[in-house]
């Protein structure tokens, strides 16, 4: 309905009324490689200084599979826009039987989709749909039929081939694709020293059975929904438990284990400590980081075993399962899994108390040149004054 105030305009003939709904149709204009895409409507785009048609990259969805300079594009819509229509427009037939639907738009910062209904929850991944509609605001006709849901793909729902910031969960993708930062010189995963952080500031080192004792599930699942949607984002959760358990997790889901950087018929030949050091040393760069991040860990917590009653060997024991993807034909014989796991645990073990060993020799100034060479944890780099502390 009009505005009283404004003066009264002719009516538009039918061609116009069809030019103004194309001017509301939404492209996507080239930013920057960090956040590549906003969404803008062709009327603003019309409305551009005739200079920007060539340095200005725009797409159009089903229009063009690559971005194209604004002049080039509004000429190749001008041109489909003065072939002929449909026969229903020239002959003033409008299309019916329309049904209201919802109104989704992708989130510009995190890549999330906005207005999904909230029985989406459970379809898409965890932190893709920061914002969604309630049910009762949805009409008859789409409001889901069963309770539920089932998550059809962890993989991130975002737009494409534009790419605002992309939201990724923190568990279950690639080494390489996770935020991360640098210590002593190894890429290590934020939600990784985010989780060990919290742990260490919740009394975690002398919590008895840190690591071995499962948290509360409800918990845990809250916390790891906050990590996915922000890898920093540790405040809501008191329990320390629930952190060592979602450092393990972490570790289980990986695509490609922290262990199969190296063959598993190199790890069951492994008899010494040293052997395992030598086994380390064939590791590449961001797996090797990864390793001597976690034996930084598990030394700490060993050190304070008068406390947590976690030994070496315990620690070894509860990790070892989820840092290596034991072969299927272990699924056909149960007692060769069994030998397998107690092997990989034998070879975490071992390496754990060599590293112990080593990192008291590098902080006091005692290792030697392949010693120091090999070790990149945190710890090492202390220096002697962190040993009087352990």
């Amino acid at each position: 309905m009009a505005d009283a105030s404004e003066p009264s305009r002719p009516a538009q003939s039918a061609t116009s009324s069809t030019s103004t709904s194309h001017d509301l149709e939404v492209w996507y204009e080239f930013v920057s490689d960090k956040q590549s895409a906003v969404a803008v409507t062709l009327r603003e785009l019309l409305q551009r200084d005739p200079s920007d048609t060539a340095s200005t990259m725009v797409y159009r969805r089903g229009h063009s599979e690559e971005w194209q300079p604004l002049g080039e594009a509004l000429s190749s819509r001008s041109s489909v826009q003065s072939r002929p229509q449909f026969s229903q427009r020239e002959s003033g037939e409008l299309p019916a039987n329309f049904q209201r639907g919802v109104n989704v738009t992708v989130d510009p910062t995190t890549g999330g989709l906005v207005g999904l209904p909230e029985s989406w929850a459970g379809v898409v991944p965890d932190g893709c749909a920061p914002g969604v509609q309630s049910e009762a605001a949805l009409p008859a006709h789409l409001k889901p039929k069963a309770a539920g849901g089932v998550k059809l793909t962890d993989s991130a729902i975002v737009g494409a081939p534009f790419n605002v910031k992309k939201w990724k969960p923190a568990f279950g993708i690639p080494i390489e694709g996770c935020d991360c930062v640098t210590i002593n010189g190894f890429e290590i995963p934020v939600v990784l020293e985010a989780l060990w952080e919290a742990l260490r500031a919740r009394g975690g080192l002398t919590e008895e059975g840190i690591f071995r004792i499962q948290p509360d599930q409800e918990a845990c699942a809250d916390l790891k929904a906050a990590l996915n949607a922000d890898p920093a984002a540790t405040g809501g959760c008191a329990d320390a438990h629930a952190f060592a358990n979602l450092i393990k997790v972490w570790f289980r889901e990986l695509p490609e284990k922290l262990l199969s950087a190296v063959s598993m018929a190199e790890i069951l030949e492994c008899e010494t400590g040293a052997d395992c050091m030598a086994v380390l040393q064939r590791f590449d760069r961001k797996n090797l980081g990864l390793v001597l991040w976690l034996l930084d860990v598990c030394a700490d917590v060993a050190a304070e075993q008068a406390s947590n009653k976690m030994s070496e060997r315990a620690i070894a024991i509860v990790l070892a399962p989820n840092l290596y993807a034991p072969p299927e034909a272990d699924d056909d014989n149960p007692l060769e899994g069994l030998l397998r796991t107690q092997k990989m645990t034998k070879f975490l073990s071992e390496l754990l108390f060599h590293y112990i060993s080593v990192r008291h020799r590098v902080r006091g100034g005692g290792a030697s040149q392949a010693e120091m060479e090999v070790s990149g944890g945190r710890a090492f780099e202390e220096g002697p004054a962190a040993a009087s502390e352990s």
